[in-house]
């Protein structure tokens, strides 16, 4: 799969906007706050998909080992 030069266009289009919003956002923020903060975020999702897990079979999911 290729991306066409209008859709290369587009994406730049795109992603200037989105990353000025984003630096918007999250400004004043330390890198290690914004690793702290992508971190929970990724939590946040793990813990959806076991609830998805267990919403779609009726069991728990395994905690992971340590």
């Amino acid at each position: 799969m290729r991306i066409t030069p209008a859709g290369r266009d587009w994406m730049e289009s795109f992603r200037q906007p989105t990353q000025r919003a984003m630096s918007a956002v999250f400004r004043g923020f330390t890198p290690a706050e914004l690793a702290q903060f992508r971190h929970m975020c990724l939590r946040l999702v793990e813990n959806q998909q076991r609830i998805e897990h267990y919403l779609r079979t009726g069991r728990p999911d395994q905690p992971a080992s340590a």
